[in-house]
């Protein structure tokens, strides 16, 4: 078993244990040259805002063998996006000291890739440090997103991760942060975080056609990382119910919302929404 494994195990086990798997990771002795060698050009990433499909994804990638195909392997790591959100200068030191060196003892073939919303934050850093990397934004219907989102724990006292983060001023002012209600604050990070990746990534790609068309999951996708699917594994995942919301409940359905929150909507994610013509 790699070191690394059986690192992970620890971290599963004990999902607090960051600082452990942090610092376990670090201190490994990698020279950081030949990181970004082997890495640059060997590595691609696809996020999102989350509510995605990025588990069928992921999946369906895997299933040509051809390349290592991970799907958020860092158990927690929405605790250091919340942290790039509230600091950007923090989003340097975290790829550069850290996730790279994990990724490279991570990786078990030459091509590996994640899909992985939490890295979302972390694109502009991670091109960065290695230009060659291939990014791709899936964008999902910000109806359907807030929805889904409005039935977890976000933004929620029992949210562990973001019930208390407060966004860099220069994403928005605290004061006007502090102004806004729950359901706003769903709809304010569909809209930025979506921005910010339509400016820093390589391809969009929009989640309703990628599940519809495979002609355009493997122009706009399989293509772009260099991975042939074939359209039987296609057809095998997008049929499947991957990573369903369970809890979801008929009153947050926007047919459901109040005319309050539909303004809200509009006014906050209207511009992102034209953008991909939804």
């Amino acid at each position: 078993m790699k070191p690394i494994e059986l690192a992970n195990r620890v971290l599963r086990r004990v999902p607090k244990g960051r600082n452990f798997y942090f610092s376990f990771i670090r201190y490994i002795p990698v020279n950081k040259e030949k990181i970004i060698k082997e890495l640059d050009g060997n590595f691609f990433l696809i996020t999102s805002t989350g509510r995605t499909g990025t588990t069928l994804f992921a999946n369906i990638l895997n299933s040509s063998g051809e390349s290592q195909v991970a799907h958020e392997p860092m158990i927690g790591e929405q605790y250091y996006h919340r942290l790039s959100i509230e600091n950007p200068n923090y989003s340097y030191n975290y790829i550069s000291n850290f996730r790279l060196k994990e990724i490279y003892l991570r990786k078990t073939k030459k091509r590996y890739g994640e899909v992985n919303g939490a890295l979302r934050r972390n694109v502009k850093d991670i091109k960065r440090i290695l230009p060659k990397t291939t990014v791709i934004q899936i964008i999902r219907n910000g109806y359907d997103v807030v929805s889904s989102i409005l039935n977890r724990k976000t933004f929620t006292k029992n949210d562990r991760y973001y019930w208390t983060m407060i966004p860099d001023a220069s994403i928005i002012p605290e004061r006007e942060w502090s102004k806004l209600s729950r359901f706003e604050k769903i709809c304010f990070m569909w809209a930025e975080e979506n921005r910010w990746l339509s400016e820093n990534c390589d391809v969009s790609a929009k989640f309703e056609t990628l599940i519809e068309d495979y002609e355009y999951f493997t122009e706009t996708v399989a293509n772009v990382v260099g991975i042939s699917v074939s359209k039987e594994s296609w057809e095998y995942y997008v049929n499947k119910n991957i990573n369903p919301n369970s809890s979801y409940y008929d009153e947050n359905k926007p047919e459901n919302w109040t005319k309050e929150q539909h303004d809200s909507f509009n006014r906050i994610c209207g511009s992102e929404m034209a953008r991909y013509g939804y």
